[in-house]
């Protein structure tokens, strides 16, 4: 008898394919052990596709900025200063909304 039929049969992946597959990895929230055994590859693979097809990163929400204080802490006023962006001072968190008024 022949041990060829219980071997797997290799399968080649194009690269838009792959990036898919990662990216539906990514979507889903399975754990990596049910991922390959589900598409048929090997922890190993799957990692070196990891490798090479990062997870990617979305940008922040359009309209929100990083605002940090350039001020040192010793420096503030006795009301604690929540940011400063060029000459506005801001002592609480605000809205979006706020902020564009103050910039325009």
């Amino acid at each position: 008898m022949s041990s060829k039929l219980n071997k797997p049969v290799k399968m080649r992946r194009t690269e838009s394919e792959i990036s898919g597959l990662m990216d539906m990895f990514d979507k889903g929230g399975m754990r990596v052990k049910d991922f390959c055994e589900l598409h048929n590859i090997s922890d190993a693979t799957f990692y070196n596709w990891r490798k090479k097809y990062p997870p990617i990163k979305t940008a922040p929400s359009e309209g929100f900025i990083e605002i940090i204080s350039s001020l040192p802490a010793r420096d503030l006023p006795e009301e604690r200063l929540f940011a400063k962006v060029g000459d506005i001072c801001l002592y609480q968190p605000v809205g979006p909304d706020y902020l564009k008024s103050l910039l325009a």
